[in-house]
């Protein structure tokens, strides 16, 4: 499959591959994998999960992300980058159709709506406000497999 263009403006994900390549090694290729993304962004590390550990066409991504900013300490170029949904679309969604399930909300509420014991690697990266990653975490908890990890 020919990849689609991608449209990044911001690139926090690349210097940590060489970790994920490690730890998500026992994942890469296998069948019926279903991950879980917490915050996505402009879906970089989605886009990276779906191109080089979640291969096989039976394994799924879900993406929960708000898509607008909530707190007052986001600076005018971050607040405008919020309005960039096709692009989040474009980055992931187009190129996998069959492997993404994007959820749009605050992740707390979103997070209630998800089966329990269904995920086998859950990235909490949303909020980075200390209390909201934490919820984030713990609502994750009962999400997990057995043997599963979370980043």
């Amino acid at each position: 499959m020919g990849k689609l263009p991608t449209r990044f403006t911001t690139d926090w994900f690349t210097p940590h591959i060489r970790n994920w390549e490690k730890y998500l090694a026992e994942f890469k290729d296998n069948m019926n994998l279903n991950f879980l993304e917490i915050g996505s962004y402009e879906r970089r590390s989605a886009r990276w999960l779906l191109e080089n550990i979640l291969s096989d066409k039976s394994s799924t991504l879900t993406c929960i992300n708000i898509f607008e900013p909530l707190q007052e300490e986001y600076t005018d170029v971050e607040r405008s980058k919020f309005g960039f949904e096709r692009a989040f679309e474009q980055n992931v969604s187009c190129a996998f159709p069959e492997q993404v399930y994007t959820f749009k909300g605050l992740s707390y509420q979103k997070l209630e709506e998800l089966p329990e014991n269904n995920y086998d690697f859950v990235y909490v990266d949303g909020s980075h406000i200390t209390p909201i990653t934490l919820e984030d975490a713990i609502l994750s908890w009962w999400l997990l497999k057995s043997g599963s990890i979370v980043l």
